[in-house]
């Protein structure tokens, strides 16, 4: 309320004269009213929330306000001192040394402007899904990799805390576990499977946010408010459980990137702007033109940039929504990415090869984006059948998973010998090594086998007989044999000369590892034409149980 324009001055002077008596008598009487809204079976921490949420944004106003219109404020000041000293702007601003009354039309402007960035602003929801993500108590999508520096930390600490955990009685370690268990929490606090934390923890984060700002502004200390926020809900998280060691790689990861990249923010602010200063100075206002015109464009890229990253996160993240709302779709789900993801290695394979064909490198970064996206595809697939089998298939329905995570490991050696395949190429091409065109039409070959497996398999969910016909092809296809008379003619060559010995080297790497994809591919239609029936029933089975819980649910609430 100090500076305050709107509120007479003899309140301030009351409440500042008074403030310790408020505080004590605010204290007895929140805690008698809370208590007896305990006993009424009320759930005060929602109350907490609410008033905690408008306590926090108080206390960013208060702060980020500053450095919202501190700028602009000044010049503005500072233009109306020239004015009223007839124009000259070489008098001294020594008014600007006094307290600045800010007009109230200026602060409602700059509130409103806030309230809209907050409200339309995608990369400020970012912001807030990034700290939500990093201290979720649930099952979530990880924001960050692992990094080295964040397992250095994870190893530090496991180093110290395994010595304190021999030390500590085995009584005193049940006890502090005992306190982690949502089980057997109050179900006011109790965490529901789509929140990333409990009610408890969101009051304390608020709580303690808004009163750090507090305090730091008060005593006109220098500090972020979003730097504070993050590092409480980071420090909340890590005493309430939500740091585990399947996580907390990730986790610290987050951390240090975050925390870097401010301090990598604030120096690159920094440098900027004294660069565009000295643009200012030498060339003039004629500069600011170009400078508008650059920032337009960074903006609009960096724009792009985001929302290609939004738009993938929410992707995988209405995945994971429909993973615990609806397992029968998510079960489907999970053998149409295995099935697309056939599309996408057959793009990778038919790119690595015409590279090694023609000798050119010109795919291959392409194609290295590619296989990175098989991988994730790969790993999102099993983690999410997994879960599924983990939340909702009963026990005997357990020997029966072996076909999909069979076909998941067959996707995953397919995208291992496309990698092989790649680095080899690229080695071999770097050398300068040739290929002869015996050598070219058996590669062709046996990219157009594992290509036209590819699709048959990558269609069977909706054409069946498709993946018939690519079984068949076990039948008819002797690898073994093709591999020998293929190896055989390769070394007839290197007899005659027209084959070199060293390219003869890689390209056997890579009729191997072509060889490899071809089995796998025949061994996947295999797999799949056990795993797409068994997940067809297991699909009305969950849709059956589903409805049946819904019904269960509307009948406890009529009640």
């Amino acid at each position: 309320m100090k500076g305050s324009t709107f509120i007479p001055k003899e309140i301030i002077d009351y409440l500042n004269k008074n403030f310790t008596n408020i505080l004590l008598i605010s204290f007895a009487g929140f805690s008698i009213l809370f208590q007896i809204l305990v006993l009424l079976e009320w759930n005060i921490l929602k109350f907490l929330v609410l008033v905690g949420t408008g306590s926090l944004a108080m206390a960013f106003a208060s702060n980020d306000l500053v450095n919202f219109i501190g700028v602009p404020l000044a010049s503005f000041t500072t233009w109306t001192l020239i004015q009223q000293a007839g124009g000259d702007a070489s008098v001294l601003a020594t008014g600007l040394a006094e307290n600045v009354q800010t007009p109230n039309f200026i602060l409602l402007g700059a509130a409103c402007v806030m309230l809209f960035s907050l409200w339309f602003s995608k990369k400020a929801e970012s912001v807030t899904q990034t700290e939500v993500t990093l201290g979720s108590q649930g099952e979530t999508l990880e924001s960050f990799n692992t990094s080295l520096v964040a397992r250095v930390f994870v190893q530090i600490a496991l180093g110290i805390y395994t010595p304190i955990k021999a030390i500590l009685p085995a009584k005193l370690r049940s006890f502090i576990g005992k306190r982690f268990e949502q089980k057997n929490s109050f179900e006011i606090v109790r965490m529901h499977e789509t929140e990333a934390f409990d009610l408890l923890r969101a009051s304390v984060n608020i709580q303690i946010s808004s009163a750090l700002i507090l305090v730091g502004t008060l005593y006109k200390l220098p500090l972020s408010t979003t730097f504070v926020t993050f590092m409480v809900a980071m420090g909340t998280s890590l005493t309430d459980g939500a740091w585990n060691k399947e996580n907390s790689v990730n986790r610290v990861s987050g951390v240090l990137t975050v925390v870097g990249g401010w301090f990598f923010t604030a120096i690159i602010a920094s440098a900027t702007a004294g660069l565009i200063g000295s643009i200012l100075y030498i060339f003039g206002f004629s500069s600011v033109i170009v400078l508008v015109l650059v920032a337009a464009l960074l903006i609009f890229l960096f724009g792009r940039i985001h929302k290609k990253r939004q738009e993938a996160y929410d992707e995988n993240l209405e995945k994971l929504i429909t993973l615990r709302k609806h397992p029968e779709r998510a079960l489907s789900r999970t053998i149409s990415s295995m099935l697309a993801s056939l599309n996408v290695a057959r793009k990778a394979l038919n790119n690595v090869c015409a590279g090694y064909i023609n000798g050119k490198k010109k795919n291959f970064k392409q194609t290295q984006k590619l296989l990175k996206d098989l991988k994730k595809m790969r790993e999102n697939s099993l983690s999410s059948f997994l879960s599924i089998a983990n939340k909702y298939l009963e026990e005997e329905d357990l020997s029966s998973i072996h076909p999909i995570t069979e076909s998941i490991n067959h996707l995953d050696r397919i995208t291992e010998s496309i990698w092989n395949i790649l680095r080899t190429s690229s080695n071999g091409i770097s050398s300068f090594h040739e290929i002869s065109k015996d050598e070219k039409e058996e590669v062709k070959e046996l990219r157009k086998s594992a290509t036209n497996l590819m699709e048959l398999i990558a269609d069977s969910d909706k054409f069946p007989d498709l993946l018939e016909k690519a079984r068949s092809e076990k039948k008819t296809k002797n690898l073994e044999k093709i591999k020998q008379n293929i190896y055989k003619s390769q070394m007839k060559r290197i007899k005659k000369g027209d084959s070199k010995l060293k390219s003869s080297v890689s390209y056997f790497v890579i009729i191997d590892e072509l060889i490899d994809i071809n089995d796998n591919l025949l061994s996947l239609a295999e797999e799949l034409s056990v795993a797409i029936p068994w997940t067809e029933r297991k699909k009305i089975e969950l849709q059956s149980k589903s409805l049946l819980a819904f019904k269960t649910e509307e009948k406890k609430k009529k009640k």
